[in-house]
């Protein structure tokens, strides 16, 4: 056993949870968490949902999870579930007018959770210029983290925003039309953007809290991480298709997106993530924090866009 394996199992007596475990991105999170690789890290791994009937919770408390059911009043209900957590991985979607979000920060302060990670793990949606035109979701994002940071700020926690660029299987949301073979660039088809598996996300929050939850490391972590798993542009995602999936693939550029799919413009928080992406705001390959988290690539290979296309012979 290494020695940096061996020091991070003596300290594995951290509890970490996860809000919106159950979700799309949640499952992903909480079932690496719960994997043979990370579990003996951990003493705990607790799961916050709605309902503990469900197939996803039932699955994760089969593998180990603590599962705390949020019902009645939310606060007493998240009081118990945060009794004794250090770290609180939030990957709770933001929908206009819920109560949960404000109630996770104000009851993890109370806990005296010493890590926060917000619901960001996307785009930097701080680069963005749209003003009021922005998408709400990003509002509602910004005023979250602003909430947080006053709040667990005041009792020491440290809180992490995390911009992975794209997930590959969120792609598509750019513009890539799988029935017609079509796609839609965003911008120049040599503009290069950040892309990032979600497995890598988890380990990259793994990784994260072990920094954090040491005094030696703990003050190397910057408030906002930017990691990279691959950089690709959509030239290089169109020779992929092709090559992996077979066939001709069609890029239609901005002129004629705006005549031909005036659509895309009404789905506005793609429509802004492709605005970023065109104006070179997805690309953080000269800017992250990847040696950070992954020196030299020594705790895991990252994933590429090649190899999920490979995979699953689309986006």
């Amino acid at each position: 056993m290494s020695f940096n394996v061996s020091s991070r199992l003596s300290r594995g007596q951290s509890v970490i949870a996860i809000a919106g475990a159950t979700g799309n991105l949640g499952m992903v999170i909480a079932r690496t968490l719960l994997s043979h690789t990370y579990r003996p890290f951990f003493s705990r791994v607790v799961v916050l949902t709605r309902d503990s009937a469900s197939q996803n919770a039932r699955m994760l408390a089969d593998l180990g999870a603590d599962v705390h059911v949020l019902w009645g009043d939310i606060h007493d209900a998240l009081r118990s579930a945060l009794r004794g957590v250090d770290v609180l991985i939030n990957a709770l979607g933001r929908a206009p007018g819920s109560e949960v979000p404000d109630a996770l920060i104000q009851i993890a302060a109370e806990a005296r959770v010493a890590l926060y990670f917000p619901s960001e793990f996307g785009v930097d949606h701080r680069s963005s210029s749209f003003g009021a035109a922005e998408p709400q979701v990003w509002s509602l994002k910004r005023e979250h983290e602003n909430k947080a940071r006053a709040a667990l700020g005041a009792v020491g926690a440290q809180v992490v925003c995390v911009y992975v660029g794209i997930f590959p299987n969120y792609l598509g949301v750019l513009g890539f039309d799988r029935e017609n073979r079509t796609i839609l660039a965003p911008g120049s088809p040599t503009q290069r953007l950040s892309v990032t598996s979600q497995v890598d996300l988890v380990r990259t929050l793994v990784e994260l809290s072990f920094l954090c939850m040491s005094p030696v490391t703990t003050a190397s972590v910057p408030s906002h991480v930017h990691i990279t798993g691959d950089v690709v542009s959509v030239a290089d995602i169109l020779a992929l298709l092709e090559l992996g999936a077979g066939g001709n693939v069609t890029v239609r550029g901005p002129d004629e997106q705006e005549r031909d799919f005036p659509w895309l413009r009404r789905l506005m928080s793609s429509f802004a993530a492709r605005e970023l992406a065109s104006a070179g705001k997805l690309d953080f390959s000269g800017d992250n924090d990847n040696d950070l988290v992954n020196p030299g690539q020594r705790g895991w290979k990252w994933a590429t866009v090649a190899e999920y296309v490979q995979e699953k012979k689309t986006l």
